[in-house]
């Protein structure tokens, strides 16, 4: 479990904006545009290229969400819905899946959101040349085609009955970057990141913040509703939690090992504490070679 506490004030601004899994989410209330809040993060994020960092920590990933899109999302019920992707099918064994996407779209530099973005952004990571630590977590997909400029096919080496629900969470693997991006910035693209999602990278001071502003050519259009989202890495529990007494930042991250924190949250008045229970996996991968 974990719990995300910030001023009552900003509460639902936060849900709203939809951090992490539920960036977008339908709000069940009125919304007012503008507005930013201050984010306090356990960990300094060290970049977003895959390449470069392999996969993302907790920190990154929300930071991700907010950058790139996934082609699917969970809704509250835990269920796939489209997002960069519109639709999906898959054959009777399971082993292929169709993706077709949202037309339209592009990655903040300007450049097109379309199949064959998504099938770069796959065959880089797989590519054994490049050494990435991220190609663990796609080793059970065989290859990704982009037979037209809307259509993308996952090829499975077995069969996976849940593949849309496994895109759905923000990792290295499953946001999708611009190609031209990275091979264009190099190794400068690491803490230049470009995706399509609602927010994009204003700037990064490295040890003190990140400043993300609104993408105002984003493809759903009215959202998001803030303006500017600054991460501030606090590793220390206490100074992450000290920084949400005093105002330094709106809204942090705790969970069960900071328990003594969420306590004190609870019992006072001027916070509030939202708790989630989610499914996920402690994963620990072993080289055998």
């Amino acid at each position: 479990m974990k719990a995300a506490i910030c001023s009552r004030a900003l509460a639902r601004i936060f849900l709203v904006a939809g951090f992490a899994a539920a960036l977008l989410a339908a709000p069940a209330f009125a919304q007012k545009q503008g507005g930013s809040i201050t984010v306090g993060q356990e960990l300094d994020i060290s970049g977003f290229d895959p390449l470069k960092v392999g996969v993302y920590d907790t920190s990154a990933n929300t930071a991700a969400a907010a950058i790139f899109d996934t082609l699917v999302t969970l809704d509250d019920k835990g269920q796939p819905q489209p997002k960069l992707a519109l639709s999906w099918t898959h054959s009777e064994d399971y082993k292929t899946w169709t993706f077709k996407l949202r037309p339209g779209v592009k990655f903040h530099d300007g450049t097109p959101f379309n199949a064959q973005a998504v099938k770069e952004n796959f065959d880089r990571q797989k590519d054994p040349a490049n050494k990435c630590r991220c190609a663990f977590y796609i080793a059970y997909i065989n290859n990704v085609r982009a037979p037209d400029e809307l259509t993308v096919v996952y090829n499975l080496n077995d069969p996976q009955v849940n593949l849309p629900a496994l895109m759905t969470n923000p990792s290295s693997n499953n946001v999708v970057h611009s190609p031209t991006a990275w091979k264009t910035r190099g190794d400068d693209y690491n803490r230049n990141p470009v995706g399509t999602g609602p927010y994009i990278l204003k700037s990064w001071t490295a040890g003190d913040r990140i400043v993300l502003e609104k993408n105002a050519d984003y493809w759903n259009k009215g959202r998001p509703y803030l303006d500017r989202i600054v991460l501030k890495p606090l590793p220390d529990a206490q100074s992450r939690f000290a920084s949400l007494q005093s105002g330094e930042a709106d809204i942090v991250w705790d969970d069960e090992a900071d328990a003594d924190n969420i306590q004190r949250a609870q019992k006072d008045p001027k916070l509030t504490v939202h708790t989630y229970v989610g499914s996920g996996a402690a994963v620990n991968a072993i080289n055998t070679k």
